[in-house]
């Protein structure tokens, strides 16, 4: 459900992210960190009933000829329902547990694996502002351009494919041209530490 980045070649590709796997060739240069697997969204969306509630919420909304409207109603109905939605205790454990192994405090931010858009937060003890963090992420996925998309692409269809997010150590990363230059793409760094590979 969720393994510290330099544990990402252990996991396949499309658990943990491709960038997550670069990141973890470099466990010198690495920011401390974790990636929460695309398992660990679905279990969310499934253990929460989401993947019912939210068809039945584009349902009650959609109509014969497209409305922007009921489209915009449905769109935040759906955001709404992730944030009333709750994390099993077992899971929040496993993150809290996590979270005092690597000693992670203060300053963090999250990502999707290839994304740069990042969600910041301050960690105290046990690590109760990450959830929070966690879905004010996954919420971007039921904006209405999002929920477009998907749509334009498959043909009608609101569902999204789990994916993993990175939780990494210091503020969002910032370009450094030289590290680009020798690893070959960019790389974003905070605090002196790697903590992007785009």
């Amino acid at each position: 459900m969720l393994c510290r980045i330099d544990e990402a070649l252990a996991y396949p590709a499309n658990q943990v992210g491709e960038e997550s796997q670069r990141l973890a060739r470099h466990p010198d240069r690495l920011s401390a960190g974790l990636v929460l697997l695309s398992s660990f969204e679905e279990d969310f969306y499934r253990t929460n009933g989401l993947p019912h509630q939210l068809s039945q919420c584009f349902a009650r909304h959609r109509k014969a000829v497209f409305d922007e409207r009921a489209f915009f109603m449905a769109c935040a109905e759906a955001q709404q329902l992730l944030h009333h939605c709750y994390f099993l205790d077992d899971t929040l454990s496993a993150l809290y547990l996590a979270l005092r192994r690597l000693g992670l405090r203060g300053p963090v931010h999250l990502r999707r694996p290839g994304q740069t858009f990042a969600v910041s937060c301050q960690l105290g003890s046990p690590g109760w502002e990450l959830p929070v963090a966690i879905k004010q992420l996954w919420d971007l996925d039921w904006t209405p351009e999002s929920v477009e998309a998907r749509m334009e692409e498959s043909g009608g269809e609101i569902a999204l494919e789990a994916r993993p997010v990175l939780v990494l150590a210091g503020e969002p990363g910032a370009l450094d041209p030289q590290l680009s230059s020798e690893l070959e793409r960019r790389a974003l760094v905070s605090g002196g530490k790697l903590c992007g590979l785009l």
